[in-house]
């Protein structure tokens, strides 16, 4: 659950110091990098503004979203096999996991240490908006 927490945190901090980042460039109407005109500043920081905005719709309201479902332990839980062999950087492993009853892929993202390959069966509970879960169950195919 700390990890959880560690990892929802750090995505909200993250992005937060981006946009403080980028707004104290714009409302202070400084240049990007000294080497650049005006014409060349204003595209750039269009551009960092478009791919801004697309982080705060893919990774920050998702995170916001999910902290009432975590505080409530409400979590979504998932049980299959797993597609493909998981990967990640660390100890996060993301992997999508097909129930075998309903026929439904899910995409979780959860921290462990030891590899998933493709046909393990998981059960993973997982927060809904960002899909980071905690592994509860795994059973490695022989």
């Amino acid at each position: 659950m700390k990890t959880l927490l560690f990892q929802m945190i750090s995505t909200l901090l993250i992005v937060i110091c981006m946009v403080s980042t980028f707004l104290y460039f714009v409302v202070k109407k400084k240049k990007i990098s000294k080497t650049l005109n005006d014409k060349e500043d204003f595209f750039l920081k269009i551009g960092i503004g478009i791919i801004l905005l697309i982080v705060l719709f893919k990774m920050f309201i998702p995170t916001i979203l999910d902290i009432p479902h975590y505080l409530k332990n409400d979590f979504n839980v998932v049980s299959g096999y797993a597609r493909d062999n998981a990967n990640g950087k660390g100890n996060i492993r993301c992997v999508t996991i097909i129930n075998p009853k309903s026929k439904q892929e899910i995409y979780v993202e959860f921290s462990y240490s030891y590899k998933v390959n493709k046909g393990d069966y998981l059960k993973v509970k997982y927060l809904p908006y960002t899909k980071y879960g905690i592994l509860l169950e795994k059973k490695s195919i022989d």
